[in-house]
């Protein structure tokens, strides 16, 4: 009676540590400061050339790729979104890959791929770029009214050229 429970007890752990494994339903989600088109042309190259993976889609435009993940003879399902925003007044790629059916380490780890293959290739990240929105800049509407201002100046001066020339010219 006591091996039954023994392998009962066993079998029960095994199976809670089973339902309790990291497979992956969330996706990994990386925020990125590099280009969007450096980002784009990086990951299709580290997909299909550095993993060996058949690409199925892909849409530069709409932002996303996806992928046929091979594990041990298996073929799963990956996807790779691309998102451009604005966080903090910061322009950047929002990266997120998801790979169905397996745990989350193995995201992690093809992103990590991803963010060493981009510094291999354009060097360390780049400093995010800063987003200025029009309302935000006094500067920049005081410049530009300055701008606007000298722009009438001098259509005023040559102007008074041409008039000056054609009484000349009487």
């Amino acid at each position: 009676m006591s091996r039954f429970i023994a392998v009962t007890s066993t079998i029960w752990a095994f199976g809670l540590v089973f339902l309790t494994a990291d497979v992956s339903s969330a996706k990994k989600v990386e925020d990125l400061t590099y280009r969007y088109d450096q980002i784009w042309s990086s990951s299709v190259r580290f997909v299909r050339v550095d993993r060996g993976f058949s690409i199925v889609e892909k849409d530069k435009a709409s932002g996303y790729l996806l992928f046929e993940y091979k594990d041990a003879g298996r073929n799963l399902f990956g996807s790779l979104e691309f998102v451009p925003v604005v966080v903090q007044g910061k322009k950047l790629v929002k990266v997120s890959l998801r790979i169905q059916g397996m745990p989350t380490y193995v995201e992690k780890v093809m992103l990590d791929g991803l963010l060493k293959k981009l510094k291999q290739e354009f060097g360390g990240p780049p400093p995010a770029q800063r987003v200025v929105e029009a309302n935000e800049c006094s500067k920049c509407s005081s410049a530009s009214a300055s701008k606007d201002d000298s722009t009438e100046q001098a259509d005023d001066e040559q102007g008074a050229e041409e008039e000056l020339k054609s009484q000349e010219d009487e």
